[in-house]
């Protein structure tokens, strides 16, 4: 059943980046606009993505209005205003290196990300180029085409992996099988060819728990807006969700409102339908 909206509980609003806000490597000015209207009107403003701190797009940060994130699919809760974070949890090392050594039989194009740095595989920095989905910065993005080895023998702990597969068939399948042979890891669907992986029980809905108690304000205080299956919890959790036109069936299935796409500023259109219609 879905849920009505209702303007007067809502406190904090919660935005996925990549597809909901942010398409073709840029924030459109009326998403931005609307986003910025919703900060003056008093709401705690979120930031919810599978991104790591490192590589939040820069048009994102520069409006200077997102006071906390959800970062790495749950893995980072954040407050950007005091640059500290509120809650981290990372992968155990063996759980990393036994979930790498199976993906790699699969595919040859995925990333790992650190807290502060991702490793690329060459096929994977290319995919991101022909994307423009990040911003590739050698210092933070570092080319490295043997993740196994590095992490092996680095200190630092990997907070999320990220992989793109040759078909939806071969996706599917590691899927599976991440599921079956009980590797210790939180395996999500972002398209038909891509999953991402985080310590079992870790998601957007744990982070949003951990920020929420943090804040004293209650589930149902909470709008979230997404569009892929890594924001399906944290939809399902919020007293209010919205999922743009062109987001995977799993985020339209829990959704309560649906917008038009990222590329028809769907974001802005739901906030001016929702926060200031008469």
């Amino acid at each position: 059943m879905r849920k009505k909206f209702n303007l007067s509980e809502i406190k904090l609003a919660s935005f996925d980046i990549d597809g909901t806000i942010y398409e073709n490597d840029q924030m459109s000015d009326k998403v931005a606009k609307a986003l910025t209207l919703l900060s003056d009107m008093g709401f705690i403003m979120v930031l919810s993505t599978g991104r790591g701190r490192h590589i939040i797009p820069s048009c994102i940060e520069e409006i200077g209005i997102f006071t906390y994130g959800i970062l790495g699919n749950g893995t980072i809760v954040y407050d950007f205003k005091s640059e500290t974070e509120i809650y981290s949890v990372a992968f155990d090392k063996e759980d990393a290196i036994k979930a790498l050594e199976m993906l790699s039989a699969f595919t040859n194009c995925y990333y790992v990300a650190f807290k502060e740095y991702s490793l690329l595989t060459p096929r994977q920095q290319e995919l991101f180029c022909q994307q423009g989905n990040i911003e590739i910065d050698s210092q933070v993005n570092i080319l490295h085409d043997n993740q196994l080895d590095y992490i092996k023998n680095s200190s630092d702990d990997v907070y999320k992996i990220g992989c793109f597969f040759d078909s939806q068939e071969i996706c599917e399948r590691t899927s599976q099988l991440l599921t079956e042979e009980q590797y210790n890891v939180e395996s999500t669907t972002i398209s038909g060819t891509e999953l991402e992986l985080v310590p079992k029980g870790i998601n957007k809905a744990k982070g949003m728990e951990v920020l929420s108690n943090h804040l004293n304000i209650k589930f149902e205080n909470i709008i979230a807006f997404g569009d892929s299956g890594n924001d399906v919890e944290l939809l399902k959790m919020a007293g209010f969700s919205v999922v743009v036109a062109n987001g995977l069936q799993s985020a339209h299935d829990v959704a309560d409102y649906i917008a038009p796409s990222v590329h028809e500023d769907g974001v802005a259109s739901a906030i001016e339908d929702l926060f200031l219609r008469k």
